[in-house]
């Protein structure tokens, strides 16, 4: 594991553009939605387990302002792997390498467009007042 941090930190280091700069995002919110997803499966599938008072017990334990900051920490994660995942595809796929820089810059601004409006949405259950 070490060897392919240590690998992946000196191609970083070599390879210090824009293109590098995506590459990595994309695998960090890949891996980082990928233990979520594991996380999230081990709660709900222990809380079922548990029975309805276990749920509720569950439930309760995630509705704390901790949790809704990393409901946010989320959000930002799935918008930046959706539109990081959205220009490869277009670069990939179409004829769009020569423009991916372009493509980079545009998708990044609608992933902020997304993200000022979503944390909008958020900041009710942010500071404790109900929608």
């Amino acid at each position: 594991m070490a060897n392919i941090i240590t690998r992946l930190l000196d191609s970083v280091n070599r390879n210090k553009n824009v293109g590098m700069f995506s590459f990595l995002l994309q695998r960090i919110t890949g891996v980082l939605l990928t233990l979520y997803l594991f996380m999230h499966i081990l709660v709900i599938s222990s809380a079922k387990l548990a029975g309805p008072e276990g749920f509720d017990t569950m439930m309760a334990r995630v509705q704390t302002p901790f949790f809704h900051w990393m409901e946010v920490l989320l959000f930002i994660g799935i918008v930046i792997h959706a539109v990081n995942g959205i220009r490869i595809i277009i670069v990939d796929v179409g004829s769009e390498a020569r423009r991916h820089k372009a493509w980079l810059y545009a998708m990044t601004i609608i992933g902020i467009i997304i993200i000022v409006f979503g944390i909008y949405k958020f900041l009710p259950k942010l500071f404790g007042h109900t929608m």
